[in-house]
This record gives C-alpha cells, sequence and structure tokens, in this order.
C-alpha cells in the first residue's frame, strides 16, 4: 500500500492509527471492493448453509460446522486481501467530508 500524497509505504499498524509515516496526511481505506466482499461473502454463506449443514445432528456435529464455517470466512478474507489489496485514499470512504486542516 502507498501514501495517494507522498507514495511511501505504509502498512497496517500506520493505517490502523489513519496518518502516513512520512507526510502525516490523514488516510483511509477505499470503498471499492467492498461490495464484491460482501456479496460473495452472502453466497458463500448461503452455499455453505445449503449444502454442509448437518440437518440431523446434534448440538456438536451444531459446532464443529460453526468452527468449519468460521474457518472457510477467515480463509476467503486473507485470500481476498491478498489477490484484492486494499486501496488508500485521502477522503473517508462513507459519512461526512472533514476538512482536517
Amino acid at each position: 500500500m502507498q501514501c495517494p500524497r507522498c507514495h511511501a509505504k505504509v502498512g497496517f499498524a500506520q493505517m490502523a492509527k489513519h496518518r502516513c509515516p512520512s507526510c502525516a496526511a490523514r488516510i483511509y481505506f477505499s470503498p471499492k471492493w467492498r461490495w464484491l466482499r460482501g456479496i460473495s461473502c452472502g453466497l458463500v454463506v448461503i452455499l455453505l448453509t445449503y449444502r454442509w449443514y448437518p440437518l440431523e445432528g446434534s448440538l456438536a456435529r451444531h459446532f464443529v460446522w460453526c468452527a468449519a464455517t468460521l474457518l472457510v470466512f477467515v480463509v476467503l478474507l486473507l485470500i481476498s486481501v491478498y489477490l484484492l489489496p486494499p486501496e488508500i485514499d485521502l477522503v473517508p470512504g462513507d459519512g461526512p467530508l472533514r476538512l482536517d486542516l
């Protein structure tokens, strides 16, 4: 990831602080891929529930299904972050614009 103003490398630790380490500009994640990730996560939920949910089972099988589903979601999130890296923007993606002077 690079700062849009000074093109310096920005890590996730600096993104949590919303500041560029070199030019001190306020930076935010761009919401460009937000809808694609949301729709794909919804389709995966429907698929996992339809195909793999144990209808005839116990509470233990339900907990195993929940753990497996959580594992699939974490793996898909990490893959999506590496395949579609987050972009950085100088303005927040949602909410009112503020002038940080």
